[in-house]
This record gives structure tokens, C-alpha cells and sequence, in this order.
């Protein structure tokens, strides 16, 4: 909505005009010395005559010489009117109050708005400015910055962009990227960062646990170690037979191999033949070596972390 103007116009009522009225027609052709309308623009117009009687009006609307108009503005009261009275284009207080108003050091100090202006110089205000349109700005133009952590739709400088990152990523934090060798010093443009854990991965801090009760411990090892132990065989005897007694003359009818007859000084002997025994242990799988062979499943990326 705004206020349009047109220079030196004037005109005369071709009809008369009641009180309760909102449909001025003024002499055909001059209701065009009047700015055109459209949408919710308006323009104050004062009504007068002989005696010097006021009115004035916001007219809304206009086709042609008839205009649509809002009775009795700014303290003025709607007056009954004669054709041939004047409706003329007069600035009013209130044309001149919505426009922003400076004080003694050029500082606006009322609530500004502006629908499609550009701003090329600068402009100090202690009230809100509302933009209705999408002003390009050029230079480079300063805000106040809210503090760190701020939800609102207040302008966000490139400090508090600066603080809110810092935020993220306070003293000790551990920066990942999964591609790019850059220090975050020069990503992110503040700390000190130093690379951090090569060859390691993270886990938890367990208070209950000696291993990783602290932040910094390390441990572990890149290779296999088995763990001392024993091994231990039983082995079961599969039996056998002890063959004994007087020896036959003849093969041995047991099966179990033969028996040989002697003598010394007329006396008799034996002799023994048992099954074949034997016992064997091996490895059931050959092993690897250890080295490099206790990693578990990882994937390599950069990390850093913040020390100042």
C-alpha cells in the first residue's frame, strides 16, 4: 500500500454530495489530473468551498472522472457539498507522517518501511526497518551480532557464523573428513588443530575399565598375539595279548606269530608277540603369521583435533 501524488491537481464537483456519499464525480477530463490507482494505493484529497469549509478524504479508487473515497480523515467532518465545489490535491499531515522522519542528526527514529527501495548510502535507524522487496546490497554492510546460540530471524553476521562454528567445535574437539587433507585452521579460518590418531581408532571412556578410564589412553597392538596355553593328549590303549606256556612243536595256532622252541639244560621257555601300537598328534590347520593380522574392520579418513 502507498500513498500516490500528482502535481497542481485540482478539479470541481460535477454533482452534489451528501454526507453519508463515498462516490465523488468531478467535471469530465479533470478527474485525470489525479494519480492513477491500483491495488490498496490511495491519495488524500481536500474538499472545500466558497465559505471555506474543509473536508478531507482518502480516495481509494478512481475510473475516470468518479472517485471511490473514505469520508471525514484526520479530524475533519463529512460536510454535505455543492457541484461546483473544489476537490483538490492537498498534502495532509497524515501524507507527511508516513513518511519517515529525521531527527537533528539525520537518525530515522520511527518505525521505517520500505516496498522495493534500494538503499545506496547509509542509513541509521533506531527503529524497525521492514524491507518489502529483495533490495541488492552492495559494499560491505554491518549488523549487530547476536550472541552464540540466538533463534531468530535477526540478520546473522559473518562473526556469529564464526562463533557458532567455534561453538561446535570447542578446545579438544576431533574433526573428521573422509577426503580432504586440509587443516580445519584454514577450513573453518580460527583454532590451532593438530592431526590426530594416526593408525587408531576411538572407543568410549569406561570409568570401570583401567584400560579407558582417561581420555588419551592408548593401547593395543597392530599384531596377533596368541595367549599362552597348554595342550594336553590322552591316549587310550587299544589292548593287546600276551601269549605264555609250553611250547608245541608246530606253526602256532593262536595266529599271533610263532613260537620258537629251545633249550638250555634240558629246561623250556616262551616267547611273546602282541599287536602293533603306535601314537601320532598333529595340527589340525597349518596358521598364519601374526603381523598386521588383529586389525578390525576400519576405513581410513583424516582427523584432527583442536588444541587451541
Amino acid at each position: 500500500m502507498s500513498a500516490k501524488f500528482s502535481n497542481n491537481a485540482t478539479a470541481t464537483l460535477a454533482a452534489s454530495l451528501s454526507t453519508s456519499s463515498t462516490s465523488i464525480t468531478v467535471t469530465t477530463g479533470q478527474g485525470a489530473l489525479f494519480p492513477s490507482l491500483g491495488g490498496s494505493d490511495y491519495f488524500y484529497a481536500t474538499l472545500t468551498n466558497s465559505s471555506n469549509n474543509i473536508e478531507i478524504v482518502k480516495v481509494t479508487a478512481r475510473t475516470s472522472d468518479t472517485m471511490t473515497a473514505t469520508r471525514a480523515q484526520e479530524g475533519t467532518t463529512a460536510l454535505t457539498w455543492n457541484a461546483g465545489d473544489k476537490l483538490e490535491l492537498r498534502i495532509t499531515a497524515a501524507d507527511l507522517a508516513n513518511f519517515a522522519q529525521l531527527d537533528s542528526a539525520n537518525t530515522f527514529a520511527a518505525a521505517i518501511t520500505y516496498g522495493g527501495v534500494t538503499l545506496s548510502n547509509a542509513v541509521t535507524g533506531t527503529g524497525a526497518m521492514v524491507l518489502a522487496a529483495s533490495p541488492a546490497l552492495t559494499g560491505t554492510p554491518t549488523a549487530p551480532t547476536p550472541t552464540s546460540g540466538t533463534n531468530t530471524t535477526q540478520l546473522a553476521t559473518t562473526a556469529f557464523a564464526t562463533a557458532a562454528i567455534q561453538a561446535l567445535y570447542p578446545v579438544g574437539s576431533v574433526y573428521i573428513n573422509a577426503s580432504v587433507a586440509t587443516n580445519p585452521a584454514t577450513l573453518f579460518g580460527f583454532g590451532t588443530w593438530a592431526a590426530f590418531g594416526a593408525g587408531r581408532v576411538p572407543v568410549g571412556l569406561d570409568s570401570g575399565n583401567a584400560l579407558f578410564n582417561t581420555a588419551g589412553n592408548t593401547g593395543g597392538a597392530a599384531d596377533a598375539i596368541t595367549v599362552s596355553h597348554t595342550h594336553t593328549a590322552t591316549v587310550t590303549d587299544p589292548t593287546h595279548t600276551h601269549l605264555w606256556g609250553q611250547p608245541p612243536t608246530g606253526p602256532n595256532p593262536q595266529g599271533g606269530g610263532s613260537y620258537a622252541a629251545f633249550s638250555s639244560g634240558g629246561s623250556s621257555g616262551f616267547s611273546t608277540s602282541a599287536a602293533s601300537t603306535g601314537i601320532s598328534v598333529a595340527n589340525s590347520t597349518t596358521g598364519s603369521s601374526g603381523t598386521n593380522a588383529n586389525y578390525q574392520p576400519y576405513i581410513t579418513v583424516y582427523m584432527w583435533q583442536r588444541t587451541a
